[in-house]
């Protein structure tokens, strides 16, 4: 068995299973059922040619930044592994990739290649891993999962070409943020906030992101943040404030990222912490 190995899964993403090992050289031929994304950190290993695989009768070369891409009832077979390789694995349930091929309107799309170095590709998938092993909230983890398959479907897909998305209206903006600005402390699921808008999910962060500058999650990330500090001005203490965050080190992360200030430092306004400028 691989080395280091590790599941995630979340009740936010029913049907998806996260997977991270090391394979240190072992061989295997195994049988997918599940669409499967294997993908190759560029941080933990060489660049180099890492591990040669075989899918639907051709050889293949896993290499850093690299995303695997394989469909349910074929075989993969690992041939050789180079070097000990760190890897992980999205596996996506066939009905959660049916229902987004439908609403991406490629009810026939499958996967033309086996594997894609496309930077966007691998990022959309990186920052799902990242969010994944942060614990992120719901929100953030349907929008990350939302943007690797739209992502594999438009990249690595082929079959029905996809219409031009819906356009986010003004008026579905204003629903949205509304939505938001009601509900920030709990948590909020993309499908929902996708109805409030009038627009697919997977299409919502990217058109959301373009007309505010930070997607769903972000924003409500700062209205949790507005009301933390208002909270910590009116001399709540911080083990009692209430503003969505899941502890206090949930909330001081995210007021360093965003304001760098941790809460002790918030809560103490000093005239001397001032810089003598002229």
């Amino acid at each position: 068995m691989p080395s280091n190995y590790g599941l995630w899964r979340s009740d936010a993403l029913p049907g998806i299973e996260l997977q991270t090992a090391v394979n240190p050289g072992i061989t295997c031929r195994l049988i997918q059922t599940t669409h499967a994304f294997c993908v190759i950190p560029h941080t933990d290993n060489p660049d180099a040619d890492l591990a040669m695989w075989r899918y639907r009768g051709l050889d293949h070369v896993y290499r850093p930044r690299m995303v695997g891409m394989e469909e349910p009832g074929e075989v993969h077979a690992n041939t050789a592994v180079r070097v000990p390789t760190s890897f992980w694995l999205l596996l996506v349930d066939p009905a959660v990739f049916a229902a987004a091929s439908d609403e991406l309107e490629r009810p026939s799309a499958h996967f033309a290649v086996a594997h894609s170095q496309h930077p966007e590709l691998y990022d959309a998938f990186a920052r799902f891993y990242s969010a994944a092993r942060a614990g992120s909230d719901d929100l953030e983890l349907q929008t990350r999962l939302a943007a690797c398959l739209r992502g594999a479907l438009t990249i690595g897909g082929e079959g029905a070409r996809a219409r031009t998305a819906p356009a986010l209206t003004p008026a579905g903006l204003r629903r949205a943020i509304a939505y938001l600005r009601e509900h920030f402390m709990g948590p909020v699921q993309l499908d929902v906030l996708a109805r409030v808008a009038s627009v697919s999910k997977y299409h919502l962060a990217r058109q959301f992101t373009a007309a505010c500058g930070m997607p769903p999650h972000a924003y409500q990330t700062q209205l949790r943040l507005a009301a933390a500090r208002q909270q910590l001005r009116a001399g709540v203490p911080l083990g009692s404030v209430e503003s969505g965050f899941f502890d206090v080190s949930h909330l001081t992360r995210h007021l360093k990222r965003s304001w760098c200030v941790t809460p002790g430092q918030y809560l103490k306004p000093s005239a001397a912490a001032l810089p003598d400028w002229h």
